[in-house]
C-alpha cells in the first residue's frame, strides 16, 4: 500500500506531464515552472498527498527506507533528463552546466522537504511563488542577455 500511493502520485503527475507537452519545451526554466505547475495541480486535487510525500522522503522504517532511497533516487534520475532532454543549450552563457543547475534545484528542493516536514500546515502557493523567484534569479544569471 506504501508504495501503491507513492507511484499512484508518480504516475498521476507524468500522465498530466504528457497531456500538457512539458517536453515540447525546449526553454530549461520554462519546463521547470511548467512541470511545477502541473505538480502543483495534481498536490491541490489531492491535499493529503503533501504530508504523505513529506513523511515518505525522510522514512525510517527499516521495513521500506531501503525501497524508499532506491525509489527517491529513480525519481531524480527521471525528473534531470526530462528537464534535461532537448532543451536549448545555447541559451545559456558559456561555462553554465545545465545538468549541475538540475542538482542545485534537486539539493533546494530537498532542504525544503527538512523544513516542511515541521510545518504541518504548508501554503503551496506561497512555497511555488518563492520557487518561481528563484527560477527567474537563475534565468537572469546563467542566460545569455540576447534570451532574458
Amino acid at each position: 500500500m506504501y508504495f501503491y500511493l507513492i507511484e499512484f502520485i508518480r504516475d498521476t503527475i507524468v500522465n498530466e506531464f504528457k497531456s500538457a507537452s512539458i517536453d515540447a519545451e525546449s526553454d530549461f526554466f520554462e519546463r521547470i515552472r511548467l512541470g511545477t505547475a502541473v505538480k502543483v495541480a495534481v498536490l491541490k486535487r489531492y491535499p493529503h498527498a503533501v504530508s504523505f510525500i513529506k513523511n515518505f522522503c525522510f522514512e525510517t522504517d527499516s521495513e521500506v527506507v531501503d525501497d524508499s532511497k532506491v525509489w527517491l533516487a529513480q525519481g531524480f534520475n527521471y525528473s534531470s533528463s526530462f528537464v534535461l532532454r532537448n532543451i536549448d543549450l545555447e541559451k545559456f552563457k558559456p561555462g553554465v552546466d545545465p545538468s549541475l543547475v538540475v542538482r542545485m534545484l534537486h539539493t533546494y528542493s530537498e532542504g525544503f522537504m527538512a523544513k516542511a516536514q515541521h510545518q504541518p500546515d504548508l501554503d503551496i502557493d506561497e512555497i511555488t511563488a518563492e520557487f518561481y523567484q528563484c527560477l527567474n534569479m537563475l534565468r537572469q544569471n546563467l542566460y545569455r542577455e540576447e534570451f532574458l
